[in-house]
């Protein structure tokens, strides 16, 4: 069994340089830009990101509940009119004209109220803006520890293939 555990063994190592070869890489290696900053990958790692995207509809939102308790009225003013006649059905000569100017008015407090919402609205806004400010800090983070981490993993691969060669040598 001793025999056939260090035949394997020597067979593997003999045929590492086989497999790497037959996986070589697709593409070329990244390079390192020493130009580049953290804040620029950050910054263009938020712009990218998928919660980017609702950045301007919440801000919106924040800035209409704001503005809605800074109006004078409660709503728009409606103009209304309306027309009723019967001669569709018994023809009397009937009929009616109607028109109206509706303004609708704040009830006590709810301006207040409608102001104090705005302002929630709008921290809201914020600390969504913080919170995805530091789940792509997080996520990029990791993403640039898995490259460090494989940077590493290639490195030791490298040199253990290296130090397989220089055994098959000696032997």
């Amino acid at each position: 069994a001793g025999k056939r555990f260090y035949g394997c063994l020597a067979f593997m190592v003999w045929m590492i340089p086989v497999f790497a070869a037959d996986h070589a890489l697709d593409h070329e290696p990244l390079q390192r830009s020493p130009s580049l900053t953290y804040g620029q990958v950050f910054e263009s790692a938020l712009a990218s990101a998928p919660e980017f995207l609702a950045t301007s509809a919440r801000q919106g939102q924040a800035a209409a509940y704001k503005a809605m308790g800074q109006d004078f009225f409660a709503g728009n003013p409606t103009l209304q009119t309306s027309y009723l006649d019967d001669s569709t059905l018994t023809d009397a000569g009937l009929m009616e004209f109607a028109a109206g100017f509706s303004i609708p008015l704040w009830r006590p407090g709810q301006k207040q109220e409608v102001r104090v919402l705005g302002r929630n609205v709008e921290s809201m806004f914020m600390s969504w803006q913080a919170y995805t400010q530091w789940q792509v800090a997080g996520r990029m983070r990791q993403t640039l520890l898995a490259v460090q981490s494989a940077e590493a993993m290639l490195a030791f691969e490298k040199q253990s293939l290296t130090n397989s060669e220089a055994l098959e040598q000696l032997s």
